[in-house]
């Protein structure tokens, strides 16, 4: 059967499980009452969303609020709440808005509809709960991210232990250089972002913002940057992922939309990705993008959460799957992905207060490394020539402003 008619099968039964339910709250709505729904923008939902809300409340009468322009426009998160019934609250803003009361404690209303949350991911749920003291202010749908894929065949023909859970970078990096060539092969991760990350999990600092001050030259950054230029320059550490792909590779670094790719290789395993010794239990590389909520504004406590159900609804999690929107929905997969299991070891980072580097430092890393790679410049020219880029760079765009 070709592919267009078994998707179309598909969403036509999902369609039809989602539509021909028993009446629900908002069916009773007058027509005259609006549902305001706050989503990052009107065109993202109605293309995630939309006729699957129409089928499922057809007599509904919503809007989508565009968060994303009202948080380019004001800062004043009560607004934004003000505005709506229920958020797709943005992963960074979630804590602020649960700490400024601005969203409904989802618990009473779980008990009181008997949600059945053992059909979820635990672990998901339980990173939901600990940014609310213990109580649920807000369900993410999925979660994405990065994890380590290693090919067992590869380590059994050199005779290498496997990599296991929980390994630092300097690890990870000793254990490619074991084998001559493809060690570890990043498609996912720039080599200048794996140097920043690095970098600050030692606690060095390549920007002060307060000061606009750049400080990646010197002995300690230099240290880290050879860390990673050495395994690249032998060919242990590449880009390509096509290595690992035609199994030469003995380890990758990829990403939560290879899910399927990774389970259908018998000879792959997942691990977690490199993690930084003070957080072992937390990682940069597992996130979410939003968590639906219910406003503490809203008048319409009981639909808006008969919606929310519905977002986090298995039928809808199907159909994202189909649709390749997440590869790893909130609920359980029977039996768990390789991918997924991974992901879910570490919690999403909470801890870190790194500020985020400007784009200028990932330019110029990019042509350092570069630099590197094809002449016999040393690590302590080239930083301090970076340097003296980046904060010229710095100082037109102030200059700019």
């Amino acid at each position: 059967m070709h592919m267009y008619y078994k998707f179309s099968i598909i969403v036509l039964t999902i369609i039809c499980l989602v539509g021909c339910s028993s009446k629900s709250n908002i069916a009773d709505l007058n027509s005259d009452i609006e549902i305001k729904i706050g989503y990052r923008l009107t065109e993202n939902f109605n293309e995630r969303y939309g006729n699957l809300v129409n089928q499922k409340f057809p007599s509904l009468n919503y809007s989508v609020v565009p968060i994303k322009e009202m948080i380019n426009q004001v800062s004043d998160h009560q607004h934004i709440a003000a505005s709506t019934d229920i958020i797709f609250v943005p992963t960074e803003m979630i804590s602020d808005f649960i700490n400024e009361g601005l969203l409904i404690n989802l618990d009473p209303l779980i008990t009181k509809n008997k949600l059945d949350l053992s059909k979820y991911q635990p672990e998901i749920l339980e990173y939901a709960r600990s940014l609310g003291n213990g109580h649920l202010y807000g369900i993410p749908t999925s979660i994405r991210g990065t994890v380590l894929v290693y090919n067992k065949d590869i380590f059994d023909t050199h005779q290498i232990d496997y990599p296991y859970d929980g390994m630092t970078w300097e690890e990870i990096i000793n254990l490619a250089q074991l084998f001559p060539q493809d060690g570890l092969v990043s498609p996912i991760m720039l080599p200048s972002e794996i140097i920043y990350e690095i970098g600050r999990i030692r606690g060095l600092q390549a920007y002060n913002s307060d000061f606009a001050t750049v400080n990646i030259a010197n002995e300690h950054w230099e240290e880290v940057w050879d860390l990673v230029i050495i395994p690249m320059r032998s060919g242990v550490l590449s880009l390509e992922k096509s290595s690992f792909l035609n199994n030469e590779a003995a380890m990758a670094i990829l990403s939560d939309s290879d899910a399927k790719l990774i389970e259908d290789h018998t000879n792959w395993e997942t691990i977690t990705m490199p993690i930084d010794p003070l957080y072992p239990t937390e990682t940069i590389h597992t996130y979410t993008d939003g968590f639906y909520a219910l406003s503490a504004n809203t008048q319409y406590v009981n639909e808006s959460f008969e919606l929310l159900q519905f977002f986090l609804s298995p039928q809808v999690s199907q159909l994202e799957k189909s649709n390749r929107h997440h590869a790893i929905t909130i609920y359980k997969n029977n039996p768990p992905l390789k991918i997924e299991q991974s992901l879910l070891k570490l919690n999403p980072a909470s801890k870190y207060d790194d500020e985020s580097l400007p784009f200028e430092f990932i330019s110029a890393g990019e042509a350092a490394i570069e630099e590197l790679l094809s002449s016999d410049h040393s690590t302590e020219d080239v930083l301090a020539a970076m340097q003296a880029k980046i904060e010229q760079k710095l100082l037109e765009n102030i200059e700019a402003e």
